[in-house]
């Protein structure tokens, strides 16, 4: 593999361009050897980031060379990949630990039958760019970024699982509500049934005696008003 290496001198004063440069450089991914040396993979997109640093160095008193070149004298191809795989490793495992604990959550909520929680679904989605952000310097491919891209697979799958429970949940209340809603309408006031009297029915119900009298009760307040 070949390697692009950055040899830079900055002025000692003032501190703020040397800590923006280190910022900068490690914002790219770049790796630092021993001495005054930064490395990448050469690729068209870091010899992009190293030109445009160059300008920024320079622009800022500073000194600084590009070199291309075919190995390190002093390191193995798989010491230096080596040196990649550390420098990414921190970001991956916060986000690691992120996704563990999302995953975890969400088998809670299952448990309970529950949706996913709001918090839950805006964890989840700032996750994914913040993984795009560290896959796009780990020029190397490091192991744990694709466990980390697997987790969030496995979260994101959690996470809409329970969104789409919750969804479905909703929809069959409001439609059961609707239907409540509907009956309720078709009712007149004080009726216990929609089903029409029969003829014999109605019939029975006039001759009966209680009936007879009901009626003459209320025709004669009728005619005391």
């Amino acid at each position: 593999m070949k390697w692009l290496a950055l040899l830079m001198n900055l002025p000692a004063r003032p501190t703020r361009h040397r800590v923006a440069a280190w910022r900068k450089l490690k914002r790219i991914g770049a790796v630092k050897l021993k001495g005054a040396a930064w490395i990448l993979p050469d690729l068209p997109q870091t010899l992009e980031r190293f030109q445009w640093l160059v300008g920024e160095i320079q622009s800022g008193g500073g000194e600084a060379v590009l070199l291309r070149v075919e190995r390190v004298e002093t390191m193995t191809e798989a010491e230096l990949t080596a040196l990649f795989h550390r420098d990414r490793a921190p970001e991956y495992e916060a986000v690691l630990r992120d996704l563990r604990g999302l995953v975890a959550q969400a088998d809670r909520a299952a448990t309970a039958r529950r949706g996913a929680p709001a918090t839950l679904v805006r964890r989840l989605d700032g996750l994914p760019r913040e993984v795009d952000r560290f896959e796009a310097i780990d020029y190397l491919a490091s192991p744990l970024g694709r466990r980390v891209r697997a987790q969030l697979e496995t979260a994101t799958r959690r996470v809409r699982g329970l969104t789409d429970r919750r969804g479905r949940g909703r929809t069959a209340i409001a439609s059961r509500r609707r239907g409540s809603s509907s009956d309720s309408s078709t009712r007149t006031p004080g009726s216990a049934s929609r089903i029409p009297w029969t003829p014999r029915q109605r019939a029975c119900r006039t001759t009966s005696p209680a009936w007879r009298s009901a009626t003459r009760a209320t025709t004669a307040r009728s005619r005391r008003s």
